[in-house]
C-alpha cells in the first residue's frame, strides 16, 4: 500500500503588482493549483512523491502564467525568469529554482538535458521534475477555457491506462480535448494511456 503524501510543508503567497494581467494570471493560476493538488493526491501511487514536492507543484501552478505580463510569446520562459528573480513572488531562495523550472515546463518543450537548468539537477530531482511537469501540464489543460469549469476530479489507475473522471459545472469539451494534447508527457513518463471523461453537475 502506497503511503499518503505528507502535508504541505512550504507555503507560498505571492505579492504581485496591481496589474490586470497579473490578476488574471493569478486567478487562473489558483484554479490550476487546485487541480494540480487534486491530481497529485489522486495519482500518488504513480508518482510516489512527498508533500515538499506537492508544495513545489502548487507554487509553480499558481505562478505558471505570470509571464503573460510581457506577452504570450515565450511566456513560460518569462514566468521562469520572474520566479527566479523576484523574491516577492513567494518561494524562498532555495526553492525558487525548482518552482521556476516547473513553471517553465507547463507548456511547449518537455524537460530535457538539453536545457541547462534541468541538466544541472541531480538524477533524482530530474525524475521528480519530469513527473510534476506532467501533472502541471494536465492541470493547466483542465482550465483551458479559464472559466473554472472543472470543480473536482478523481482518477482510476489501471494496468495500462489512467482515467481522469471530471465533475464540472458545465460541459468541458475543450478541457478534455486539451488534456489529450498536453497529456503526452504524462503518458511517456508513466507508461500508461490517459483517458478523460466529464460529468457535468
Amino acid at each position: 500500500m502506497t503511503p499518503r503524501p505528507a502535508p504541505l510543508e512550504i507555503a507560498y503567497e505571492p505579492s504581485l503588482p496591481d496589474d490586470p494581467v497579473y490578476t488574471g494570471a493569478l486567478a487562473h493560476g489558483r484554479q490550476v493549483e487546485r487541480l494540480a493538488a487534486a491530481l497529485f493526491r489522486e495519482l500518488a501511487p504513480l508518482h510516489r512523491l512527498d508533500g515538499v514536492w506537492e508544495a513545489r507543484l502548487c507554487a509553480a501552478a499558481r505562478l505558471h502564467d505570470i509571464g503573460w505580463v510581457e506577452g504570450r510569446k515565450k511566456h513560460h520562459k518569462t514566468s521562469m525568469r520572474l520566479i527566479e528573480t523576484a523574491p516577492a513572488l513567494g518561494p524562498d531562495e532555495a526553492e525558487r529554482p525548482l518552482v521556476a523550472l516547473l513553471a517553465r515546463h507547463h507548456r511547449r518543450a518537455w524537460p530535457s538535458r538539453r536545457h541547462r537548468r534541468f541538466a544541472a539537477l541531480s538524477g533524482k530531482d530530474r525524475k521528480c521534475v519530469l513527473r510534476l511537469a506532467a501533472l502541471l501540464r494536465l492541470a493547466d489543460a483542465l482550465d483551458y477555457s479559464r472559466q473554472g469549469l472543472v470543480e473536482s476530479l478523481s482518477a482510476r489507475i489501471g494496468k495500462k491506462k489512467v482515467e481522469l473522471c471530471l465533475r464540472s459545472k458545465a460541459p468541458c469539451l475543450e478541457e478534455m480535448r486539451r488534456t489529450g494534447v498536453k497529456g503526452d508527457l504524462f503518458e511517456a513518463e508513466f507508461g500508461k494511456k490517459l483517458c478523460c471523461s466529464c460529468l457535468p453537475q
